[in-house]
């Protein structure tokens, strides 16, 4: 493997990009060109960040985000307004990278503008449009098409800024868990809930098997029909659990698929546990399910 290194001076990182020894030599210059390129914007971003000032800055989402971890590491995305935005995945591969100018769409909400050869473009970071979310001291840059399962994971007090699964948070070398709601775009505040919604099961319409991960538990999606919609806090798209289960054992999911005022259509998937009843192996009417509700506090930035 050839390995090239680039430091980054906010803070000093080392990132490791490596290059494939079994491509053509016509690829393997294309990704090297490439990963130099991202270097380079690396490095612009880089010194354009270190000019800004600290505080009071017009530009306020502009910074060093992480995300991660995977197998490898953390990814790595610098965004800057003049310089625009440069990924890179601690794999590594000339796939891995992405580069690019970006555009602030309105207040809050920023949209990258990919400059990476389509035959070099990260297969893992494919995302144009990106939320800036602000919350007690730091900053998040979510995806726009996951701020419903980032909002409900807040809902569900799932959101841990050491581990950021689906987006991107401000870079530090310490973090403190959070507390309160997010600051988030007025089109997205409806989605951080202001109390816990809890719903029954009052019409199954199909059960089929499907694949699971667990060994031992096989899993059933279920289609059902809730007593709870749009005027109680449901949304397309967010995620309920059922009664009694944790975090650590949530054997019942349930995901909203569509949404009227007073009930709504989710899918479940269901673990099954063979020492169960059958009454609790298989999703029936009258099975309760709830948003998992962040314990309530005074610091609430949502409105």
């Amino acid at each position: 493997m050839i390995m090239s290194r680039v430091t980054i001076g906010l803070p000093c990182l080392l990132i490791i990009l490596s290059i494939p020894t079994h491509v053509d030599a016509g690829e393997k210059l294309d990704r090297k060109e490439v990963i130099r390129e991202t270097e380079r914007r690396t490095e612009m971003i880089s010194a354009e960040l270190r000019r800004m000032p600290a505080h009071g800055r017009t530009h306020h989402w502009a910074g060093f985000y992480t995300s991660g971890p995977t197998f490898h590491g953390h990814s790595v995305l610098l965004v800057a307004p003049e310089s625009g935005f440069a990924y890179t995945h601690p794999a590594g591969l000339g796939k891995l990278v992405a580069y690019g100018e970006l555009q602030e769409e309105k207040v809050g909400v920023i949209t990258l503008v990919h400059e990476t050869p389509q035959r070099n473009k990260s297969r893992i970071f494919d995302h144009k449009k990106f939320v800036v979310v602000k919350w007690e001291g730091l900053r998040y840059l979510v995806p726009a098409k996951n701020m419903n399962s980032f909002c409900s994971d807040v809902n569900k007090n799932l959101i841990y800024p050491e581990r950021p699964r689906g987006f991107f948070v401000e870079f530090r070398m310490d973090y403190k868990r959070p507390s309160g709601k997010p600051y988030v775009p007025r089109e997205f505040r409806h989605l951080l809930l202001k109390g816990p919604i809890v719903g029954s099961i009052t019409q199954v319409r199909s059960i089929t098997p499907e694949s699971g991960t667990v060994p031992g538990h096989p899993c059933l999606k279920a289609i059902a029909t809730l007593d709870i919609g749009t005027a109680d806090g449901v949304d397309v798209g967010m995620k309920l659990i059922r009664e009694h289960d944790t975090f650590f054992l949530d054997r019942t999911r349930a995901t909203v698929l569509t949404a009227t005022p007073h009930q709504c259509s989710v899918e479940i998937l269901h673990y099954q546990n063979p020492a169960d009843a059958k009454a609790e192996n298989e999703p029936a009417i009258g099975w309760i399910f709830k948003s998992r509700q962040k314990p309530e506090s005074t610091n609430d930035h949502s409105e």
